[in-house]
C-alpha cells in the first residue's frame, strides 16, 4: 500500500514547490483529479494553513489538515519544518492516535491495545512509499475547508496551536455525518460518518472488523440538505463540541 497526499498549492509551495501535478489521460482533469483510496492507495487531499498570519498571533501555527478520499475522515497534523521525510512520520503518528483515540473512546466497540499495535506493525510492514501530487479534489477540498473553518475558531480563541484541542476537535468532525456527491445528476449524494467508516476501511486493510455486529446504519441518521435551515448547524455542533470539553475537565 501507499499513502498519496493530494496537495494544494499553498501545501506544494511550503514543501518546496517541486511536487508535480497528478497526471491524467484528460487534459482538464490534470491536477484536479478525483481521488479513491482503495487497497493498494491511501488518498488523502492536503491543505496548508499558517493560522498565526490571519489573527496576528506570536505563534505562527503551522498545519496541515488531511481529509481522506472515501471517508472523509480528519487529520491535523502541526507541522515544524517542510521537510517532507519529516511530514511523512508526523502524518503516521497523527493518523495512529487519531484512529487509537476513535477506538479508544467508542463504547460500542472493545478496544484491544494489543491488536492495535500489530495492526500498526501491519500497516508499517505493507507500506510501500508515499507519492506527493499537486491536486485539488474540489468534492473533498470542501470539507478541508470546513475542516479550517472549525481550526482557526478553535485557534483563535487558544491564543496558539499548542493550546488548541487538537485531538478534540478532530474527534468531534470525525463523528458528524457528511454528505458526499457521486454524480452530477441533482440530489445524487451518498452519506458516510468518517469515524465508523474510516475504522471499517481500516479494519479491511490491516484486522478482523472491530465493528462486528454493528451495523453501519448510515441511511438513517439524518443530514440536512444544503441550503436548508437546519444547514447553519455548524454553530449547534461547535456549542456541542465546547460542552463535550467541559465535561472532560
Amino acid at each position: 500500500m501507499k499513502i498519496l497526499f493530494s496537495g494544494s498549492n499553498a501545501f506544494c509551495k511550503w514543501f518546496g514547490n517541486d511536487i508535480e501535478r497528478y497526471p491524467s489521460f484528460n487534459a482538464s482533469q490534470v491536477g484536479r483529479r478525483s481521488l479513491t483510496s482503495g487497497d493498494e492507495r491511501m488518498c488523502w487531499q492536503c491543505q496548508y494553513y499558517e493560522l498565526g498570519k490571519y489573527f496576528g498571533s506570536g505563534d505562527r501555527g503551522h498545519c496541515v489538515i488531511a481529509v481522506e478520499a472515501n471517508t472523509r475522515m480528519t487529520v491535523f497534523i502541526p507541522v515544524f519544518s517542510a521537510d517532507k521525510a519529516d511530514f511523512e512520520v508526523h502524518f503516521i503518528q497523527s493518523l495512529a492516535e487519531g484512529v487509537e483515540h476513535l477506538l479508544a473512546t467508542d463504547p460500542k466497540r472493545r478496544f484491544d491495545k494489543m491488536a492495535f499495535l500489530a495492526q500498526l506493525e501491519q500497516l508499517d510492514q505493507r507500506l510501500e512509499g508515499f507519492e506527493w501530487v499537486r491536486n485539488t479534489d474540489m468534492s473533498v477540498n470542501g470539507h478541508v475547508a470546513d475542516a479550517e473553518q472549525w481550526l482557526s475558531q478553535e485557534y483563535r480563541e487558544a491564543g496558539s496551536l499548542i493550546k488548541t484541542d487538537l485531538a478534540g476537535l478532530q474527534l468531534h468532525l470525525n463523528t458528524l455525518p457528511k454528505r458526499i456527491k457521486i454524480s452530477d445528476q441533482p440530489k445524487r449524494h451518498k452519506k458516510v460518518i468518517p469515524d465508523l467508516d474510516f475504522i471499517d476501511y481500516w479494519a479491511r486493510q490491516f484486522s478482523e472488523p472491530f465493528s462486528e455486529g454493528i451495523s453501519n446504519t448510515l441511511n438513517d441518521i439524518p443530514v440536512p440538505e444544503a441550503g436548508s435551515p437546519a444547514d447553519a448547524s455548524n454553530v449547534i455542533f461547535m456549542k456541542t463540541f465546547k460542552q463535550r470539553k467541559s465535561l472532560d475537565h
